[in-house]
């Protein structure tokens, strides 16, 4: 019998927090076929993100999204707990949460010196989004690192009610500011022409400028490929010396942004080389210690 009373406790108790829940908080990520969101990054380059489709994945509806500037690109949905769900894992957002709530995620804010990437919710508040007073959700990054310093916390994301993510920001520098968005065919901002979203793919192979540069000692180099195929990221000193291999496999066609850790070099200047095919492209970067 008090088995039977504990699991009736238990049943009760899921069904009351479920109930508490507030549905409505999908609105801070919408997601529908055709929405788009219009960004610029950190060196003021255009991004473009777009639900281009849906699918079902065991019983679950899921968008595809496709993000101009990101690898992240894929299916994601908001859950019954108002998780935001990324290619089939827990994302970073969580809309159902109360303030001040804490929880480790698997990304890894890259840059940041701490083996546990967390999240903290931090509650709504109130402002201006596109001349229209909006709900806001706060979301700080960060994490713990080694004893005996406390957790680190440093940027983050803000998701305006009806809009989506708004602002999101890395230790590394990366950040993304939304300068328009159409949700449900409703334009808000400047957004872009559809000629200019269509270029979401790549139409020749690319090589950007590390980022930040020169750095100490950890950068960023992004690549875009048109196509899927193989490519390799390689790193050399002045001496032709391979120092570091980023990269070499199958690329799907997109954008591409590694992470380099210099940590180990000495002060200089350094080559890296994109090779696709035939094709190879080079540039210069320059660790300062």
């Amino acid at each position: 019998m008090k088995k039977i009373a504990i699991t009736l406790l238990l049943l009760i108790t899921a069904t009351h927090v479920y109930s508490q829940i507030d549905t409505t908080r999908k609105d801070f990520f919408p997601l529908h076929v055709g929405d788009i969101w219009q960004y610029r990054d950190e060196v003021n380059k255009l991004a473009i993100q777009r639900v281009v489709g849906d699918t079902i994945i065991a019983g679950k509806r899921y968008f595809l999204l496709i993000h101009s500037l990101r690898t992240s690109s894929g299916v994601t949905r908001v859950d019954s707990q108002m998780r935001v769900i990324f290619n089939g894992g827990g994302g970073i957002f969580r809309l159902g949460e109360r303030d001040s709530t804490i929880w480790p995620v698997s990304y890894t804010f890259w840059g940041l010196p701490t083996p546990q990437p967390l999240v903290r919710y931090n509650g709504i508040t109130t402002m201006s989004v596109f001349g229209t007073q909006r709900d806001v959700m706060q979301f700080d990054f960060g994490g713990t690192p080694a004893a005996p310093y406390d957790t680190l916390w440093g940027f983050g994301a803000l998701l305006a009610k009806g809009i989506g993510v708004i602002q999101e920001q890395y230790y590394e520098g990366e950040y993304y500011t939304l300068q328009g968005a159409i949700i449900e065919s409703v334009q808000y901002g400047t957004i872009v022409s559809v000629n200019e979203i269509s270029t979401i793919i790549p139409q020749q192979i690319t090589l950007y400028q590390n980022y930040p540069n020169p750095f100490n000692p950890r950068t960023k180099i992004r690549y875009e490929i048109p196509h899927g195929n193989y490519a390799s990221l390689k790193v050399y000193n002045l001496l032709g010396q391979e120092i570091a291999i980023l990269a070499n496999n199958f690329h799907q066609a997109g954008n591409h942004v590694i992470g380099f850790d210099a940590s180990h070099l000495n002060s200089g200047m350094y080559i890296y080389v994109l090779q696709m095919g035939e094709t190879k492209l080079v540039k210069k970067m320059l660790l300062l210690k």
